[in-house]
């Protein structure tokens, strides 16, 4: 199935909706197109649990599969604090509060262009 999806801001901003209907909290869409070959964005997101982590992922996997969107790669497991979803141009981060915190995304990167979604 081809994907209906025209660009990765498209494909970004599908992501980030799904997001939220998933109840995922404090999403920052980072433009990484200046400063990275492998992705236009970063889409980085909270949710509350493992559970949730679980959920927000495969509530992403799912409808993005729908759309024609092939996930290239998935980092993390089902009793995660954290999973990452490489849909090529696109990638996501799912973390626990804790495990964000720990792994400061938005700091390691604080010089792209960053929109607070949610």
């Amino acid at each position: 199935m081809e994907s209906k999806i025209d660009s990765s801001r498209d494909k970004a901003e599908l992501i980030v909706e799904v997001a939220k209907e998933k109840k995922a909290e404090d999403i920052v869409l980072m433009d990484m197109s200046k400063v990275s070959a492998f992705c236009d964005y970063f889409i980085v997101m909270t949710a509350m649990n493992q559970r949730q982590v679980k959920a927000v992922s495969d509530g992403l996997e799912g409808k993005l599969e729908e759309e024609g969107i092939r996930l290239w790669h998935r980092e993390g497991g089902s009793d995660a604090s954290w999973m990452l979803l490489d849909f090529g141009n696109c990638v996501v981060h799912v973390f626990e509060p804790e495990a964000r915190r720990f792994y400061g995304l938005e700091s390691l990167w604080g010089d792209v262009p960053k929109e607070n979604l949610g």
